[in-house]
């Protein structure tokens, strides 16, 4: 009863403005856009839209999140700009102890690598393995 006062309500109001039919699903995905567009968790539009599982908003509404990997990028850039104080070449941490640049897509950051290397005696990143260095 209620989803149809509230349709037709809608209905008067869309009939009166002239606007494109708009249903009432439409407005429920507009809040989510705003929501997401706003910064809010998937947990909490989860909780809000009452759905049993974060898979299905995500599903659902995990389009509506461009661009967050440029986000994530950029906000680890600005930490690591505090933690080592260079705002000149992002791409190389200095090493203190052995006073060298390392440039980190070329450090070897998998916990067996050593044991892997040993095993084929080549790179295994150049052999398609799961361990191994960039070049």
């Amino acid at each position: 009863m209620v989803h149809e006062a509230v349709q037709h309500k809608l209905k008067q109001v869309v009939q009166k403005t002239g606007v494109k039919k708009i249903r009432v699903h439409d407005i429920r995905h507009s809040h989510a856009a705003f929501l997401i567009n706003k910064g809010v968790q998937p947990l909490m539009i989860k909780e809000r839209f009452g759905h049993t599982d974060i898979r299905i908003t995500l599903n659902t509404y995990g389009h509506l999140y461009p661009d967050q990997q440029k986000v994530v990028a950029d906000m680890l850039d600005d930490e690591n700009i505090k933690s080592f104080g260079s705002t000149n070449n992002r791409s190389n941490v200095t090493n203190e102890d052995e006073s060298t640049n390392v440039n980190p897509r070329q450090v070897d950051y998998s916990r067996d690598s050593s044991r892997e290397q040993q095993i084929t005696g080549e790179n295994s990143w150049e052999n398609g393995g799961i361990y191994g260095t960039e070049k």
